[in-house]
């Protein structure tokens, strides 16, 4: 189904790893023979395991992971979920010789990673860990969240990441201190009702 919906060639589909646990995303890779690339596709949040990813937001430092992958991580952090997703697929493929064997096939194709929501964020962090063995790299991130790097490594990923933001998505909007923002708000509004709360929230679950 997934070769009749792309319009692909079935040996232009080349890999496909469909598990789906917490931190684990599913993922394909293609050969685009149009535009001479090997593609990376990271499927976006769908189960429940996808949305506790989403939401392992804590900031892993980037310092290890930079001296492994030869990037600047010194002083920079990354979304915890999405880190672990990205480091799943790159050991992954690297175990199968994915692309190795697929750049064996096409040496002068050049790698694309695409993601959407979860997706787009791993796509995004496994771009930066790659960019180092695959220099012309580039990445499409479609609604990626706003939380995945720190400042620093956010603006230098500018220079292979593209990111795609549907009119007022939220997801691409959404980072540790917003979601920290409404919480705080969310609570001084409560406190400052006047009426007995069960009445608000019973009024608003209707």
């Amino acid at each position: 189904s997934v070769l009749k919906t792309l319009g692909i060639e079935e040996r232009d589909f080349l890999f496909a790893n469909f598990r789906n646990d917490v931190n684990v995303c599913p993922y394909i890779v293609l050969v685009d023979r149009r535009c001479r690339n090997i593609l990376i596709v990271i499927r976006g949040t769908l189960s429940f395991e996808d949305m506790i990813s989403d939401v392992t937001i804590n900031p892993d430092p980037l310092d290890e992971v930079g001296e492994e992958f030869g990037f600047d991580g010194i002083g920079e952090f990354c979304h915890r979920g999405m880190l672990e997703a990205a480091k799943y697929v790159h050991d992954d493929m690297e175990a199968r010789k994915v692309l190795h064997n697929a750049f064996e096939d096409h040496p002068e194709f050049n790698l694309r990673i695409m993601g959407h929501s979860l997706g787009a964020g791993v796509a995004a962090v496994l771009g930066l860990m790659m960019r180092k063995e695959y220099p012309q790299l580039r990445c499409l991130c479609f609604s990626p969240p706003g939380c995945v790097f720190t400042e620093r490594t956010a603006k230098e990923s500018k220079e292979y990441i593209w990111a795609y933001v549907l009119h007022n998505d939220i997801i691409p909007r959404l980072s540790y201190q917003s979601l920290a923002n409404l919480r705080n708000d969310v609570i001084e509004m409560i406190a400052r009702i006047k009426v007995p709360k069960h009445q608000v929230f019973a009024k608003n679950m209707r």
